[in-house]
């Protein structure tokens, strides 16, 4: 819903023709509302001539809202934790035939009800297929795509695949079904060239697997149609000699990802690595690892210690990967390196994901003692099954959060599909089902007031963009559509307000302060805060997902305060930016109160090479506390407030 200065520029009038043109300019952002939601220009101008009319009679007929009528009604949340569940029986054949009663589910050693037990008939399967296609795969070039290929046959038609080659960079991936041509052609036609990254191909599998799965296969259509799909598996196969030089991701991360995408992870070892140094040498003469006895002994001593440290390195990846199948509920398949041995571990992968069952329960254990913390929190499971003799195997346990940011922006997606539509009640219900998700969506909010704006509810909208612009202090196109919807309503204080958050963020707002001027007299420190130096915040990357929503506590938090600094803008867009503010997280603690301790750099973004002008510590005595965060970060905000401008 990106409002375009031009897109308001035209319509600004001379006095005398204000309410007119103001609410042709309001029918300008429906428009803009609209095509950036994806519709055509011509049911986007029919849904806008709709709200012009009936806006214009409203504001004859003085009539009364009909917001009442179309408030959305929120309902409690319960979140149904799935667990996928392995089941072997003698000769680590899966077993058939299991129901809610055979199963026994503890979370945090409470038993909990089983809800719902879907079979491997029941529900299909999304698997990532994480192929390693570096230099030191070569040797095993066409055992790897023969294997691969003959894997994919043995996956069921309505299954799902998500294949992902890597060397020093994964991807890029494709989805498709199991005999797509495309995923048959890129499996075949894969150079096996470069170094290699299995840790951070192994996190963008997950984060595929938990964030856009079903994107192929009958299932697809369920998203087109904003329908709820039916409970599918998931899970990740990778095939990997373990030799990862240049992942950036470290270990704790990796299992962090793992661990939120509720997916079970069956590494496949092939062997010794020091094996292809002979070989790709005996393939490639002109090979940059010469074979023992080719050189000087001081050469073939620094060739050993180097394939010696390769081991070595390998052998801590295989052992890290075989820890994180274990916390995921999968398992380590050892593999070797022929085409036969290689397929048969492709069959053993088959044959557990033919074993695994989808579990569901309520939990019986909320966290109310922790009233309403934003903060996830972590659950051990374990699953047992009433019948002696049977192996069973799930993930080690799961983050709680209180924040749904997935299934928000699942609902923020048809919301905007439906206003594109001219459908707003029905957007109305989706974009307040994203709230219920995450109350902190700024988008929800935004494309709401989208929604009401073309049900002609402009003080609802208004609400809601003032909403959005509390949540994203900075983000101009928020700013600028509350000051239109202000404007419209004869709010002038807030429309002036806003106009000149929009301006701060870097949004041309000259025609709209002259529209404003013409009809109220500006505030005295207009042109104080229209040279306000423009801020840029963001946090340093974290994987951890309660670090991550403490972080992002913080950065709100902080940025909220700024903005109430009238002489310091906010800006969401860093070029933009005359000061870059960084927030590096340094320690939060396990337990309530969650004491959190955080560095600040403030950098001028003009000068060469970014010179930091500022930096200081921060200390929250617990983050969990919004009132305390508040007040505790007052000092600080004054004391770098006064740091900006005097720098200025």
């Amino acid at each position: 819903m990106d409002v375009q200065p031009s897109r308001v520029s035209n319509l600004m009038p001379t006095r005398g023709h204000t309410h007119g043109l103001q609410r042709l300019a309001l029918v300008s952002v429906a428009l803009a509302t609209a095509l950036a939601a994806g519709a055509s220009v011509a049911l986007a101008v029919r849904s806008t001539r709709a709200l012009a009319a009936g806006h214009a009679v409203g504001l004859a007929s003085g009539g009364p809202s009909q917001a009442d009528s179309r408030q959305v009604r929120f309902e409690s949340r319960v979140d149904l934790v799935t667990l996928p569940v392995s089941v072997l029986g003698s000769g680590d054949l899966p077993v058939d035939g299991l129901t809610a009663e055979d199963f026994r589910v503890f979370e945090d050693g409470v038993e909990q009800q089983v809800a719902l037990v879907l079979s491997p008939q029941d529900a299909r399967l999304d698997v990532a297929l994480l192929m390693d296609v570096s230099d030191s795969m070569w040797p095993m070039a066409d055992a790897a795509r023969a294997s691969a290929a003959n894997f994919l046959d043995q996956l069921s038609e309505d299954d799902c695949v998500f294949l992902l080659r890597f060397t020093a960079l994964p991807g890029p991936g494709i989805w498709g079904v199991p005999d797509d041509p495309n995923i048959r052609a890129a499996i075949n036609q894969t150079p096996m060239v470069g170094g290699s990254a299995v840790f951070d191909a192994t996190a963008v599998g997950f984060r595929r697997l938990q964030h856009d799965a079903r994107r192929c296969g009958p299932e697809a259509a369920f998203e087109v149609n904003n329908e709820q799909a039916p409970p599918r598996r998931r899970a990740l196969v990778m095939v990997t000699d373990g030799v990862d030089e240049h992942s950036v991701l470290a270990f704790d991360d990796l299992r962090s990802i793992a661990l939120q995408a509720d997916a079970p992870f069956f590494p496949v070892e092939l062997g010794d690595i020091a094996l292809p140094a002979v070989e790709l040498r005996e393939a490639q003469p002109d090979a940059a690892v010469p074979l023992p006895g080719e050189t000087t002994a001081e050469a073939r001593w620094d060739q050993m210690e180097e394939l010696e440290a390769a081991r070595a390195q390998g052998a801590r990846r295989l052992s890290e990967l075989r820890e994180l199948s274990r916390a995921t509920g999968g398992q380590f398949i050892t593999g070797g390196r022929s085409i036969e041995r290689l397929i048969s571990a492709y069959a053993e992968v088959v044959n557990l994901l033919r074993s695994y069952y989808l579990i569901g329960y309520y939990p019986g254990s909320p966290d109310s003692a922790r009233g309403e913390s934003e903060l996830p929190s972590w659950h051990g499971v374990e699953v047992r099954v009433r019948r002696a003799g049977y192996q069973v195997h799930t993930r080690s346990g799961y983050y709680r959060t209180p924040i749904d940011v997935v299934a928000a922006r699942r609902h923020v997606q048809a919301g905007i599909d439906l206003n594109a539509r001219g459908a707003a009640n029905e957007a109305l219900i989706e974009l307040g089902l994203a709230l219920q998700a995450d109350p902190y969506s700024w988008e929800a909010y935004y494309h709401r007031s989208g929604a009401l704006i073309l049900a002609g509810e402009l003080n609802d909208a208004q609400q809601a963009l003032l909403s959005a612009a509390k949540l994203n202090p900075g983000r101009g196109d928020v700013h600028k559509l509350a000051f239109m919807v202000s404007l419209e309503l004869g709010d002038y204080q807030t429309a002036w307000d806003q106009a000149i958050r929009a301006h701060q963020a870097g949004i041309n707002m000259s025609e709209g302060l002259l529209l404003l001027g013409q009809e109220v007299t500006a505030p005295a420190d207009l042109e104080e805060r229209l040279q306000a130096p423009r801020v840029y915040i963001e946090s340093s990357g974290v994987v951890d997902p309660i670090d991550e929503a403490a972080l992002r506590i913080l950065n709100l938090a902080l940025a909220q305060a700024l903005s109430e600094v009238p002489e310091v803008g906010l800006t969401d867009t860093e070029a933009l930016a005359d000061y870059r503010l960084l927030i590096r997280l340094k320690e939060l603690s396990e337990q309530s109160p969650r004491k959190l301790e955080a560095d600040l750099g403030l950098w001028e973004v003009e000068t060469s090479g970014g010179d930091r002008i500022y930096r200081r510590g921060v200390t929250l005595s617990d983050v969990e506390d919004s009132r305390g965060v508040r007040a505790e970060l007052a000092s600080y905000v004054e004391e770098l407030s006064a740091w900006i401008l005097g720098h200025e």
